[in-house]
């Protein structure tokens, strides 16, 4: 599951998948 938005929400700390991702 690869969202345009979430691509390393598995590597991101739980609690910002959109925040770090992003930026």
């Amino acid at each position: 599951m690869i969202l345009p938005a979430k691509t390393t929400v598995e590597e991101l700390p739980a609690g910002d998948p959109h925040s770090a991702n992003i930026n």
